[in-house]
């Protein structure tokens, strides 16, 4: 797929968006028509393809949800061109749940969206983010943001669940939280067939001897403590990326 070929899900009778075909083929993009939801599944379902969606009244809320899904799974880009108001009014909570979606309204800023359709292309590891501290969960996603795909939890049964759903490369896990603790996260995805080899490092201000030696019996790949600086936590996280072996 080439950050050249752009996808666009709309209603084709309107000027503007006519209009914004004829802008993207003139910026040398080659420009394929997406008519309904099924079509715009299976582009989002292809890996790092570039779906622009120009919302209209005629679609379904809750499928434009699941495309968006999609396409973080196969780690496809979607570009939301419109009023994402009328269709997302809590745009951060669905950015939360769906990172990596863009928004933009009319005219577009074309810059923008070449950028970010170029990023798509690159090749950045996805971190699962795990912790009930909201302040955390938005700083460790800004320290990081800008090299990995990052998606956020706030819980253990969540993470769980996002798992059995979603690919990432590397988790970093809080060790205190209510409900499912960090340990018994790390146990349960260590005693699941599909995500056992996971690689996962924990987060945490935990740092007495007693708590270290029962979680690194668990075999974890890392322990940061949060009291290290930002910078040195994401040194520790891209110096773990580069050395470690990636299986295709």
């Amino acid at each position: 797929m080439n950050a050249k070929d752009l996808y666009v899900y709309a209603d084709f009778t309107q000027t503007a968006v006519q209009q914004m075909i004829q802008e993207l083929k003139s910026l040398g993009y080659k420009v394929f028509e997406v008519k309904d939801d099924d079509e715009a599944f299976k582009v989002a379902a292809n890996a790092k393809s570039h779906l622009i969606i120009v919302l209209n009244a005629g679609m379904n809320v809750r499928q434009l949800g699941l495309i968006s899904e999609q396409a973080q799974s196969a780690k496809s880009f979607i570009y939301f061109v419109g009023k994402a108001q009328e269709f997302f009014p809590d745009k951060s909570a669905f950015l939360e749940k769906v990172p990596g979606v863009h928004f933009s309204g009319f005219p577009i800023d074309y810059k923008t969206l070449s950028e970010a359709a170029d990023y798509n292309e690159r090749d950045k590891k996805r971190v699962l983010i795990v912790d009930d501290e909201p302040i955390m969960l938005r700083s460790v996603k800004m320290w990081l943001g800008d090299d990995f795909e990052v998606s956020l939890v706030n819980s253990g049964e969540t993470a769980l669940d996002f798992l059995n759903k979603h690919p990432v490369d590397l988790v970093l896990l809080d060790y205190r939280m209510p409900g499912l603790a960090g340990p018994d996260v790390l146990k349960a995805i260590r005693e699941d067939k599909v995500n056992k080899n996971l690689p996962i490092i924990f987060l945490t201000s935990k740092n007495d001897k007693e708590s270290i030696v029962k979680v690194m019996s668990l075999k974890p790949d890392g322990y940061i403590l949060k009291s290290k600086s930002p910078e040195e936590i994401k040194a520790t996280v891209m110096n773990f990326i580069k050395t470690r072996v990636w299986l295709a």
